[in-house]
């Protein structure tokens, strides 16, 4: 069956997330029955400098699941890609 129209576009658009040469920070959920798992290397591999991060305990919201590991994850990787993180995370 041939792509449709927008089908092409989405797999050209994620072709050109390869000419993106920032850092990238992939966070994953480990306990997701959504997304396993094993799906979460592909998107930071996308990217020249990708960086994928499991974080154990989240099951889909990580945000919900694990607040202030996420923080900390987020907080680390600024402060590693020479970002200014805001003073009030801890």
């Amino acid at each position: 069956m041939p792509l449709a129209a927008g089908e092409k576009w989405w797999i050209a658009w994620s072709e050109r997330l390869r000419d993106f040469d920032g850092p990238v920070l992939v966070v994953w959920a480990a306990e997701d029955r959504l997304m396993p798992r094993e799906h979460g290397p592909r998107p930071a591999a996308l990217y020249p400098r990708g960086r994928l991060i499991e974080i154990a305990g989240s099951s889909t919201l990580v945000p919900e699941d694990r607040p202030e590991r996420l923080a900390r994850v987020l907080t680390d990787f600024l402060i590693q890609t020479g970002a200014e993180p805001d003073r009030h995370v801890r």
